[in-house]
């Protein structure tokens, strides 16, 4: 669905799918106008889907709420094991949020938040996060 311009609606859509789905491991919603409200929406669903392997969410617009909604999601999720966020707006309260998810989170094995403005203090969390993290 990458690049479609789905928007806020779509992704709510997509996410009330997801929420009883039980087959779909992989989602790519790559360039797809979701902003921070259409993250919400899927990180909602991925609190609660059981089957999700990756999810492609780059290139969204996704700043803070969106992105600190994913992270609470993570903290849930026990199945997701790759996560793509570059090229969001993701910053450095979101880069904590993300680092304090996974200190929890025993699933996720891919990572990639290149090309955000996390900063020196973003990554630095991260990093204090991946010691007591035994997947990434």
């Amino acid at each position: 669905l990458s690049e479609n311009a789905i928007g806020v609606e779509g992704a709510q859509s997509i996410a009330l799918a997801l929420q009883t789905n039980s087959t779909l491991q992989e989602l790519t919603l790559r360039e797809s106008s979701l902003g921070d409200k259409g993250a919400q929406s899927i990180a909602l669903a991925l609190r609660t889907n059981s089957t999700f392997q990756r999810l492609e969410l780059s290139r969204n617009t996704i700043g803070d709420e969106g992105a600190q909604s994913i992270a609470l999601a993570l903290q849930t999720n026990s199945t997701l094991q790759e996560l793509h966020l570059w090229g969001n707006n993701i910053d450095v309260e979101a880069a904590q949020s993300i680092a304090l998810a996974l200190r929890t989170n025993s699933t996720l094995q891919s990572l990639n938040l290149s090309s955000n403005i996390i900063g020196v203090e973003g990554s630095q969390s991260i990093a204090l996060a991946l010691q007591a993290n035994s997947t990434l």
